[in-house]
């Protein structure tokens, strides 16, 4: 068997055409794998007591589940982010 070079993909071309169920990672494309039940049930948990918390702590800001996010040299869908109000478009 032949080894072969991944085909590096610009950030650009990603965020132009992103791909369901896959992260950008210095330029290669790495697919997500599917959530399980379990997974998801903790998913929902979490982003609901963190919303809760936020809330009722008045710290506004808000809660994500499966929403790309851009960091230095990736884009990554995380299961629950958080990002503060300060980040926040709306």
């Amino acid at each position: 068997m032949i080894a072969t070079a991944p085909q590096i993909v610009s950030l650009e071309a990603f965020l132009e055409n992103p791909l369901e169920r896959a992260e950008w990672v210095d330029g290669q494309l790495i697919e997500k794998s599917e959530m399980t039940a379990k997974t998801g049930r903790i998913q929902a948990k979490l982003a609901r007591y963190w919303g809760n918390y936020k809330d009722s702590s008045g710290q506004g800001g808000e809660v994500y589940t499966e929403t790309a996010c851009r960091t230095v040299g990736r884009v990554r869908c995380p299961d629950v982010a958080y990002l503060p109000p300060d980040r926040c478009n709306s």
